[in-house]
């Protein structure tokens, strides 16, 4: 059973965050706590960012830091992209990536597209936020298991850390706040935000 100071934190969490909905989970030395506020505790919720270390752990296994990406100029490794160090652009303003959902592989579909990506500044110059990075990351990682983005990530990294609620599968919850979009997220992003 929780501790009821726990759940009173977890539902000034909610109120102070202004989300409708939120679950918690600790383990700490083997026992396992859960609680929710507006949800059931095993509400699956699209967590997106939070899908980038996650990738950035598949391409340290399958990837060296100081390859090439072979997309952007020479100089830009795959620390960089991990590092949002690369002095890219972090969108693709000129194409909707949900366009791509019926190609093969969406991610090496948008690779003309960030090629073109605009470079602001060099590299390690200042640190700009990159989604793109991470969907070439995605790409790269993918091509390197010889097999899909989201077939390298539950085999290297979901499977063996026993993550398994975790998947691409749509959230029991939509998202809110002011950037969260309904319907499925786009298989051309998920390197950077897919996760549920």
């Amino acid at each position: 059973m929780l501790d009821s100071a726990f759940l009173q934190a977890s539902e000034a969490a909610a109120l102070a965050w202004e989300v409708p909905a939120l679950a918690l989970g600790i383990s700490v030395g083997g026992r396992v706590e859960t609680a929710a506020v507006g949800c059931d505790p095993g509400t699956r919720f699209h967590v997106a960012s939070i899908t980038k270390p996650f990738t950035a752990a598949l391409a340290l296994d399958l990837l060296e830091l100081e390859w090439a990406t072979g997309i952007w100029e020479p100089d830009v490794r795959v620390r960089h992209l991990l590092s949002h160090t690369s002095g890219y652009d972090g969108e693709l303003a000129e194409i909707d990536q949900s366009t791509l959902e019926t190609t093969e592989d969406p991610l090496e579909a948008q690779l003309p597209a960030l090629r073109s990506v605009r470079r602001w500044v060099g590299l390690e110059q200042c640190w700009s936020y990159a989604n793109s990075g991470y969907w070439i990351a995605g790409w790269m990682s993918a091509r390197a298991d010889g097999s899909s983005f989201e077939e390298a990530l539950h085999a290297r990294v979901l499977r063996p850390l026993g993550l398994e609620a975790t998947s691409f599968v749509g959230a029991d919850l939509p998202g809110t706040g002011p950037d969260a979009a309904p319907g499925p997220y786009p298989r051309a992003r998920r390197p950077s935000g897919g996760l549920v």
